[in-house]
């Protein structure tokens, strides 16, 4: 699964639908948590590990910035529609 990839180090963070993601934080909450205020109002959210707080301000603000210029709409018309 993703998720176990992600805890164990593998990889950086993941997309993933909200409930599942906060599913997964809460079996798991010193490896695991989500740090996006959600990507669509489909309530996606990025997830990362656990007391990664440079990764999880970097990605608040890439959403942030995306979000501002009008892509994140773009984006969620063109993939999550």
């Amino acid at each position: 699964m993703c998720v176990d990839v992600l805890a164990n180090g593998e990889i950086d963070a993941m997309a993933n639908d909200c409930p599942l993601a906060r599913h997964d934080a809460r079996k798991d909450p010193r490896r695991l948590r989500v740090v996006s205020r959600g990507l669509a109002p489909s309530s996606y959210v990025v997830v990362s590990r656990q007391g990664d707080a440079e990764l999880a301000g970097s990605i608040d603000q890439v959403l942030a910035d995306l979000d501002r210029q009008g892509l994140l709409k773009q984006l969620e018309k063109r993939w999550l529609d």
